[in-house]
């Protein structure tokens, strides 16, 4: 404050000065007044003691701090499934849940047990795993994650570090298991000291627990049936064998579904031989089928058709038994579902050519096939026939008078498809025709042909309604081709009327391996004249020119002529075309 004072030699003075508001600084100046010392030390201290005293201020509020909320409810752990039940090995998934509500977490830790000894944690290949399947999409850092399947307890703990902590029913982890061995019921909870977490406060309400019901492993198959296009409601008897064995070690009932499949449950866990086999076919046995058996189904080939007697070979008795009972329906009497080996119903010519097909085959046949095939080759559907093969008449028309008598040989024309069973249906006009015997009698039955479908089946004539029935089949060799005879029909005209037919009618058909492979039906016209109605030449399109002429005339009008009504009815029309096409290139002469 420009204040001045002396300093003695050796003296200690102490000033107090006063800092002018504003001021923040002090200068301080030495001057020497007194030159009789050569030398002189000035030490200056300057002591703080207040240097500037601020005006008291306004004081400012302190904002109130917005309190963290606290929890809005307790936060429950789930594990879902609630329960399943699963086979002996199969592998299932419980997930890990979160059921948060309007209440927002940030940190969970998780303590899970479960029974060893019946369950197992694994990964995505099925092998035994340190650790379960984190999801970090809503906790996205992973702190702990331990599986021990010596003890049975699983930990894990995850988090949330920045953004809005989820909240919610959301998943934290997975947990894949494998079914060890079978149980009532067991049990995988959350332990007492898992915790969920909000801002370093507890917020966990208890967890649920799951309960696992293992069963004893299922195997599901498939087989091949021979002439069965709707499989559902088959009924096979699955045997079980230990590896190498004949002695079934259980047998289980079941039914194959539309895509014939069939599921067996309660077998245990491990490699068995296995037989599959209907009431009357053989068995089909694989070795080596793991129980369970997995998503795919196993497949146990064919089942071969024939075995009427339940004893696992085609012989005679089984044939014995088809005999018996041949051409009964259900209903009748005489049926005998032991031999309607098509499960149509009724026992005829399809069910005796599968009995043929297998004839001296015996079970087990041994299935080695890969998956979708027979052990003979066969798809998993019935094979289809290569061709088709279609019944004629030898000779394919006939010309005879009232009295006459006259053969048609009943013909096969295979070409190349194999056969092993005809069943043959004709009509004929009973009025007209007559079927007799080489005497010329009326008689009940059509002379068979034995000499290559060699196994008479059925033989019948209704000279009353006009019917034929007449099937026939071969048990052993090789099946037939070609074109061969199979019985000779011998007629004789008993009515003047012009014109009449003879064929083969619905349900005529043909098999092979139980399959039918039928494809015309033929048939033989016969007239009392040729319709040659312009001779010599032989039967042509001259003739349908003539009748087209006389197209729509009648008996009793004008013009008509009863040469081109060829069938006698009193008009002239399309029948009559007919029967010139009947006889088409044939030579009246011959």
């Amino acid at each position: 404050a420009g204040a001045a004072f002396p300093i003695g030699a050796d003296q200690q003075v102490t000033k107090v000065v006063e800092v002018p508001p504003g001021q923040t600084t002090i200068e301080v100046g030495v001057v020497r007044t007194d030159a009789q010392y050569e030398a002189f030390v000035n030490e200056i201290a300057l002591e703080q003691r207040t240097l500037f005293t601020a005006p008291t201020p306004t004081p400012t509020p302190t904002p109130t701090a917005t309190p963290t909320p606290g929890p809005s409810g307790p936060v429950q752990m789930r594990l879902e499934p609630a329960s399943v039940t699963v086979d002996t090995g199969a592998t299932f998934v419980l997930d890990v849940m979160v059921d948060a509500g309007a209440q927002q977490v940030d940190t969970i830790e998780l303590h899970i047990d479960f029974d060893p000894a019946k369950l197992q944690v694994v990964d995505g290949s099925g092998n035994p795993a340190s650790t379960i399947v984190a999801d970090l999409t809503s906790l996205s850092i992973e702190l702990l994650n331990t599986a021990d399947n010596a003890t049975g307890e699983i930990s894990y703990d995850a988090g949330q570090l920045s953004g809005t902590p989820p909240s919610g029913l959301f998943r934290v982890a997975s947990i894949p298991f494998k079914a060890l061995n079978e149980s009532a019921g067991t049990t995988v909870s959350y332990l007492s000291d898992s915790d969920v977490f909000y801002s370093g406060s507890s917020v966990y309400g208890g967890g649920n627990s799951s309960t696992v019901v293992v069963q004893a492993g299922c195997l599901t198959g498939q087989v091949v049936l021979q002439s069965h296009p709707n499989p559902a409601g088959y009924a096979p008897v699955v045997s079980l064998y230990t590896i190498g064995g004949t002695t079934p070690l259980a047998t289980h009932n079941t039914t194959l579904d539309s895509n014939r499949q069939f599921s067996v449950c309660g077998i245990a866990q491990g490699d068995y031989d296995i037989m599959v086999k209907g009431s009357h076919s053989l068995g089909s046995r694989r070795a080596n089928v793991t129980v369970p058996s997995g998503a795919a189904p196993v497949d146990f080939c064919t089942l071969f058709e024939g075995d009427a007697s339940n004893d696992n070979r085609v012989s005679g008795v089984d044939f014995s038994i088809l005999a018996a009972h041949y051409n009964a329906c259900v209903g009748s009497g005489n049926f005998d579902a032991r031999a309607d080996f098509t499960d149509d119903g009724c026992i005829r010519g399809a069910d005796f050519s599968l009995l043929a097909s297998n004839y001296n085959r015996m079970g087990p046949v041994v299935c080695q096939a890969l998956e979708g095939e027979g052990s003979d080759g066969s798809t998993a559907t019935s094979d289809q026939p290569s061709s088709t093969v279609n019944l004629v008449f030898d000779p394919s028309s006939q010309i005879v008078g009232v009295g006459e008598m006259f053969s048609l040989s009943l013909t096969v024309d295979a070409a190349s498809q194999p056969l092993n069973n005809v069943e043959l249906y004709l009509d004929f006009d009973p009025a007209v025709l007559q079927v007799v015997d080489a005497n010329g009698n009326p008689t009940s039955a059509i002379e068979p042909d034995l000499s290559t479908l060699e196994t008479l089946l059925y033989n019948s004539v209704d000279n009353t309604g006009g019917h034929i029935r007449y099937d026939a089949g071969r048990l052993g060799g090789t099946p037939p081709q070609g074109r061969f005879r199979v019985a000779t029909v011998r007629f004789v005209r008993i009515s003047p009327a012009p014109f009449t037919t003879v064929r083969y009618v619905a349900p005529t058909d043909v098999f092979f391996d139980g399959i039918s492979v039928v494809g015309g039906l033929g048939s033989a016209p016969v007239a009392s004249s040729c319709p040659n109605l312009l001779p010599p030449q032989v039967v042509g399109i001259e003739d349908i020119q003539l009748i087209a002429a006389h197209w729509g005339e009648q008996q009793g009008g004008a013009g008509w002529n009863p040469q081109f009504d060829l069938n006698a009815d009193g008009q002239i029309d399309v029948v009559d075309v007919m029967i010139v096409s009947a006889f088409w290139n044939t030579s009246c002469d011959s």
